[in-house]
C-alpha cells in the first residue's frame, strides 16, 4: 500500500515538474531563442498526415539521437515498409531534421503531460514505439502501456550513477522494466540493468558505427579544401564552443607558424559568432568557407556552413572535438571513421567510443592549453598515428551489427504486426 502511494506521489510530483518547467518556458523565450522557437514549434498540437497511418513512432532528443535511429529507422521502412513518425524534443533537432524524406512525418514532441501523451497516442496511434539512448518521457511511456503499444529502447547507455538508479526513481524504473526489450551500446551498461532486476537486455552495439563505417566511400572530395589543406598537416577541430575556441587561440598560432593549418567547425554559425571568430583571428590569415577566395593564401579555414563536418575529417592529421567544457563532447565516432587521433575536453563520460579512445592511447583527454599542446607534439609523429589506425579499426570492426541485432528482433516478434 505504501509502494503504491509512493508511486503515485513521484508521478505526480514528476508532472508537477513538468508543467511548471513548460510554464517557466513563457519567460525565458522573451530571451533565449532556442526557448522560443522550442515553444514556437509546440503552438499547435500534430495530427497526423494522411500516409503516417498506424506508425512506428521513434523519438529523438536531438540529432546526435537522431544518428543513432537513422540506420534502425531505414532499415525499418525498407523491410517492413511500415510508415515512420520521427519526434524531436529539441529545436535543432527537428530544425535540421524536419524535411528528412526517410520519415513520413516528422514532429515535436508535445509536452509530457498526461493529457497532451494520452492525446497524442490515441491521435498518432503507433504500432511500435522506439526510444533512442535514454530520452524518456514518462507519462508518453504510460500512454503507450495502457494502449498495449510495444516499447523498445535502442542504443541505450547507463552509468551507475545514473538518476534512474537512485532509490527515489524506483517508479519510474518500473515503466522502464515495462520495455520489451532495450538494446545496450554496452556490457557495462547491461550489467547495470541486470543488477537492477532487468532481464529483457541485448548488448547490441552503438547503431551509428553502422553507419559511421560507410562514411569513408561516401565521403567525397572537396575542392576548396584540397587547395586549403595542400600538402600541410591540419588540425580539424569540430564542433567547438567558445571555451573550446579559447583554449584553441591560445595553442594554434605557434603550430600555424611552424606549417599546420586549422579547419575550425563552431557549433553555431550564426553571423555574430562567425564575425566574433573572424576578430579573434584576425592576426592569421583565416578565410571562411561560404567566401573562399581561391589563390589567396589561408592558415586557418572557418567553416560557416553546416553538413560538411562528418566530410572534412579525411583531410585531417589530428581532430579536436568541442562540447567537452559543457555538457558533453559531440561525435567522435565520425573521425574514428577515418582511423584519426582525437581529443576532447573532460564532459566524456556518457559516450564508450570516448572511454575507448583514452584507453587504447588513441586520443587524449584536454583540460588546460598545455594538455593540447603535448597532445599535438605525441601524435604529430606516424608511427603513434598509425597504431591509432590499427586499434581503432578493431574498434569499429568489432563493434558493427546493431541494427542487424535489433531488425532480427523486429523480425521474430513483429512479423504480421498489422
Amino acid at each position: 500500500h505504501c509502494g503504491r502511494r509512493h508511486l503515485l506521489l513521484m508521478k505526480l510530483l514528476y508532472t508537477c515538474m513538468v508543467y511548471l518547467g513548460g510554464w517557466l518556458t513563457v519567460p525565458i523565450s522573451w530571451f533565449s531563442p532556442k526557448i522560443r522557437e522550442w515553444r514556437q514549434g509546440r503552438k499547435v498540437f500534430p495530427s497526423p498526415k494522411p500516409d503516417c497511418d498506424r506508425p512506428v513512432w521513434i523519438h529523438c532528443a536531438s540529432l546526435g539521437e537522431f544518428e543513432q535511429a537513422r540506420p534502425v529507422l531505414e532499415a525499418i521502412r525498407e523491410e517492413f515498409q511500415w510508415p515512420i513518425l520521427l519526434s524531436f524534443f529539441s529545436p535543432s533537432g527537428y530544425r535540421i531534421r524536419k524535411d528528412y524524406p526517410g520519415a513520413d512525418q516528422v514532429i515535436y514532441l508535445p509536452l509530457d503531460t498526461p493529457a497532451n501523451a494520452r492525446c497524442f497516442i490515441s491521435t498518432f496511434r503507433p504500432r511500435l514505439a522506439i526510444m533512442v539512448k535514454y530520452d524518456l518521457w514518462f507519462n508518453h511511456l504510460q500512454a503507450c502501456l495502457n494502449e498495449n503499444i510495444p516499447l523498445v529502447l535502442i542504443s541505450a547507455h547507463f552509468t551507475s550513477g545514473h538518476w534512474l538508479f537512485k532509490r527515489w526513481a524506483r517508479p519510474f524504473r518500473q515503466i522502464l522494466m515495462a520495455f520489451n526489450r532495450i538494446f545496450v551500446q554496452d556490457e557495462s551498461s547491461m550489467r547495470i540493468l541486470i543488477e537492477h532486476g532487468f532481464s529483457r537486455v541485448i548488448q547490441a552495439g552503438d547503431t551509428r558505427i553502422d553507419r559511421i563505417l560507410q562514411l569513408p566511400d561516401e565521403s567525397r572530395a572537396l575542392p576548396v579544401l584540397e587547395e586549403f589543406t595542400g600538402p600541410h598537416p591540419v588540425l580539424v577541430a569540430g564542433s567547438t564552443w567558445p571555451k573550446d575556441e579559447g583554449l584553441l587561440l591560445e595553442v594554434m598560432p605557434a603550430w600555424l607558424d611552424q606549417g599546420w593549418k586549422l579547419i575550425l567547425v563552431p557549433h553555431d554559425i550564426h553571423p555574430n559568432h562567425i564575425q566574433d571568430l573572424e576578430t579573434q583571428w584576425s592576426a592569421h590569415a583565416m578565410q571562411t568557407m561560404s567566401h573562399f577566395n581561391h589563390g589567396q593564401p589561408a592558415q586557418v579555414l572557418l567553416v560557416d556552413q553546416i553538413g560538411l563536418l562528418a566530410y572534412l575529417y579525411r583531410y585531417a592529421t589530428l581532430v579536436y572535438i568541442g562540447g567537452g567544457f559543457g555538457a558533453g563532447i559531440h561525435n567522435t565516432l565520425e573521425p574514428m571513421a577515418y582511423g584519426k587521433p582525437v581529443f576532447f575536453g573532460p564532459r566524456y563520460h556518457q559516450f564508450p567510443e570516448a572511454s575507448f579512445l583514452i584507453e587504447s592511447g588513441s586520443g587524449q583527454v584536454i583540460h588546460q592549453p598545455s594538455d593540447l599542446e603535448h597532445a599535438m607534439h605525441y601524435f604529430k609523429d606516424t608511427p603513434q598515428r598509425a597504431h591509432c589506425r590499427e586499434q581503432i579499426a578493431f574498434y569499429l570492426a568489432s563493434s558493427q551489427g546493431a541494427t542487424e541485432k535489433i531488425l532480427a528482433y523486429l523480425r521474430r516478434e513483429f512479423p504480421r504486426m498489422e
